[in-house]
Formats: structure tokens, sequence, C-alpha cells
């Protein structure tokens, strides 16, 4: 991918825990100070992330920043899936926003159960098997005896169903809100839009 510059790993998931993460993706951007200025979980608001860069760096640097937003033109595995054409929606683990859990002997909401799967899943189903329960935004495998396994560890907590969080915060210098009717708007599609 000729990335020539450095990337930042956090394995032991300090960076994830410091900002007390519970969204992939989620972007965080700090001013030249160290201070959060922007966030925003989930995908989406490319053009308005790339703004807040843009103001973030003039903030620092001045000149020399350019206003126009980057047209970004991926390709093999860089480039988003085929939207028109997929087949097989996200799929979310709690009882909120999850469907199509195939289960042939059905589902119980928020107590554990022993789930088996069917002979053969159809398209866009799912299926659990073990002993889990089934939670409002996630579902959790369950210790024998149905207690919760849940561990300090990100990649091994239940993985949490996808939502919409407010809208992104952006802020000032002075860490007062930018209101939204004062920002850059523009009128390209983003790339994944």
């Amino acid at each position: 991918m000729r990335v020539e510059y450095p990337i930042a790993l956090d394995s032991d998931y300090g960076v994830w825990s410091a900002f007390a993460n519970r969204y992939w993706p989620a972007v965080y951007l700090a001013d030249a100070e160290g201070r959060i200025r922007y966030h925003h979980f989930g995908e989406g608001e490319y053009d308005e992330a790339e703004w807040m860069i843009q103001h973030l760096l003039r903030e620092a640097a001045g000149d020399g920043i350019d206003n126009e937003l980057v047209s970004v033109e991926p390709n093999g595995f860089e480039a988003q899936a085929d939207w028109t054409n997929l087949r097989s929606p996200e799929t979310y683990l709690g009882y909120a926003q999850g469907h199509n859990l195939d289960s042939p002997d059905g589902v119980a909401y928020d107590q554990p159960r022993s789930y088996v799967t069917p002979e053969s899943l159809q398209l866009n189903t799912w299926a659990l098997a073990g002993n889990w329960t089934i939670e409002e935004r996630t579902s959790v495998l369950n210790e024998a005896g149905g207690r919760a396994e849940r561990s300090r560890r990100p990649d091994r907590l239940p993985l949490p169903c996808a939502r919409r969080p407010s809208r992104p915060a952006l802020a000032d210098r002075h860490g007062r809100p930018i209101p939204r009717a004062g920002r850059r708007r523009s009128a390209r599609r983003s790339p994944r839009a």
C-alpha cells in the first residue's frame, strides 16, 4: 500500500482503554495541545472529519493547508464493498438490531440458553452454538453453569451491536462547541457514500 509514514500499534489496548472506546471504527482528533477536538463513532462523516483535520492543521501551522476535500479513488482490496450487488448485510448480535438468527429451538432473550446450529444455513442467516445469553446489544458466550464469560480485553468482550451515536462533537481550540451552521459543507459525495 506504499505507506511511508509511521503507524502506531495498540496491541495491548492501552489507547483503546484510555479512551474507554467501545466502537470500531472510532475517530478521535487531537489539536496541537493534545486536546480532543473531534470524535466520531462508526462509518460515515468522512468529509466532516477531513474538514476538522484541515482546520486543526491550519490552527497549528497557519497557511499552506488546502481547503479542498481530497478525492479518494480506492482500488483493489482498499475499495469499499459493492453495496449494489452485496448479498449479505451486516450482522448484529443483540436483539435490538439483530435479524435472521437461525435457531431450530427458538431464541431466548436476556437469559442463558444452549443453542445448536441448524443442519444448513440459508443466505443471510446466522447461528450460535453453545450456551449464550442474547442481550439487547450483544450476545455473550457463557461458561459452564450459565455465567457470562467476560474479560477486560476488548477482543474478548462480547461483540457490541453497532448503534448510531449522537452527532460528532466539534470544538474550537478553547473546547467550545462549533455550531453545525458554522461548518463548511461539500457537495461532493464521500468515497464510501
